[in-house]
């Protein structure tokens, strides 16, 4: 530094005290991005812990309602109805087991011992194509609407 002038000597000093804050301002910035990803990978692992305790508490509930509901008033009207429409659906298969699918309506209710009308439409009138809401698109037996027959 003794081969400089002094102008330049204080220019010298002037550019490593700037170059010096540049690196500690860099520095500092470097630290607050680490810190701050540490910081945010910590969160991200209790958030995941925190996730996975609710999971346990709500399939710990939901199992205590199933048996709860599977307890409860096994004799009930649901339970009953439940039953009867399946022995009913059941009673339905197995009468109509072998019928042909361009059957009638005629023999239909001849094989259902009389319990359903045989309605047919009138002469030159088409099946409807409207689907009840509550209708499944086909039927599992025959695999035609049970509403339409098509």
């Amino acid at each position: 530094m003794k081969d400089y002038t002094e102008g330049k000597r204080v220019a010298l000093i002037a550019c490593l005290a700037a170059k010096a804050r540049m690196r500690a301002r860099d520095d500092v910035a470097t630290m607050f991005c680490k810190r701050m990803a540490a910081k945010a990978k910590k969160a991200r692992e209790e958030l995941a812990e925190i996730h996975r305790q609710q999971q346990e508490i709500v399939e710990a509930l939901i199992g205590n309602y199933r048996t709860l509901l599977q307890q409860v008033d096994t004799e009930g009207p649901a339970q009953r109805a439940r039953s009867r429409a399946a022995a009913l659906t059941k009673d339905a298969l197995d009468a109509l087991e072998g019928l042909e699918e361009d059957a009638g309506p005629a023999e239909v209710a001849e094989r259902l011992g009389g319990k359903v009308s045989a309605v047919e439409g009138s002469a030159g009138s088409r099946p409807s194509t409207r689907r009840s809401r509550r209708c499944p698109p086909i039927t599992a037996t025959t695999g035609r609407c049970c509403c339409t027959g098509i």
